[in-house]
């Protein structure tokens, strides 16, 4: 609440600021408004830039770019696409609209300040710490609404599963609740991660203990979206045919050791 009336504020401070200077039509106060807009869109188009710069030179010379966080850089690159474009835009039009009228002098002119300024506004949330859970996380989570499902897997392709569940089989660390279905349940463990669904009930019996099930969902859920572990367990049950959230939660955090065959679990995802 506080940081939405600290926004509303600024906003209305600037259209103040914009339509005393139309107003008074001070040559000082344009100076001014045009240096700040520029300096600052100049200033964050740069950081992009830069990150772009290093990302590109490191791929040609074939190099690690272990910089480059693509589940960051990526939703980053959007925006500067998005609002990086509009910021430069609006800036154009300031430096060139023809304030001979009534309306472009207060109405239009301030209306390209305060889309610059939100523009770049937006672009400097990028680079906040936070950007990750106040703008992809809900974005991605809206995006997975829209499209009818309950989570969503980043990276793994249906093979990617299929291949993970026959390694999981092969440690003995899962199998099919019925055993008399008729479903392929390499194929069903594949489609129901990869389609995003959840059962009316769990499909999957984990041989493993609460801490090897909570270690076992930290790993996929690395690669997925909105896989809480309510979700997770929605899927699969384990050993203790009365696990919970809060009981498995509760096990892991109590656990002065790794998972019981820790190594196996990782060697699992190797494919």
């Amino acid at each position: 609440m506080m940081k939405r009336l600290i926004f509303i504020t600024c906003i209305l401070l600037i259209a103040i600021i914009s339509t005393i200077v139309n107003y008074t039509q001070s040559k000082y106060g344009y100076i001014g408004i045009i240096s700040v807009l520029f300096g600052v869109s100049s200033y964050l188009i740069f950081k992009e830039l830069r990150i772009l710069w290093r990302f590109i030179t490191a791929y040609m010379f074939n190099l690690r770019t272990d910089f480059f966080n693509k589940r960051i850089e990526r939703p980053r690159l959007f925006v500067y696409m998005t609002f990086g474009t509009l910021s430069i835009i609006s800036l154009y039009h300031y430096l060139h609209i023809d304030k001979s009228t009534f309306f472009d002098q207060y109405f239009t002119t301030t209306s390209l300040v305060l889309l610059n300024v939100v523009s770049n506004m937006l672009l400097t949330l990028t680079w906040r710490d936070n950007f990750k859970e106040t703008f992809i996380t809900k974005i991605q989570q809206q995006i997975i609404k829209r499209n009818n499902k309950a989570f969503e897997f980043n990276e793994y392709c249906m093979d990617d599963l299929k291949n993970l569940y026959n390694n999981l089989i092969d440690n003995n660390f899962i199998e099919l609740i019925d055993p008399n279905t008729n479903v392929n349940d390499t194929d069903k463990f594949a489609e129901t991660l990869f389609n995003g669904t959840l059962p009316e009930a769990p499909i999957f019996m984990l041989n493993m203990d609460n801490i090897q099930t909570k270690y076992l969902w930290k790993k996929l859920v690395a690669n997925s979206t909105g896989f809480t572990l309510d979700k997770f367990l929605l899927i699969f049950k384990n050993k203790n045919s009365s696990a919970t959230r809060r009981t498995i939660e509760s096990s892991a955090s109590k656990a002065t050791s790794s998972p019981k065959r820790k190594k196996d679990i990782d060697n699992c995802f190797n494919f």
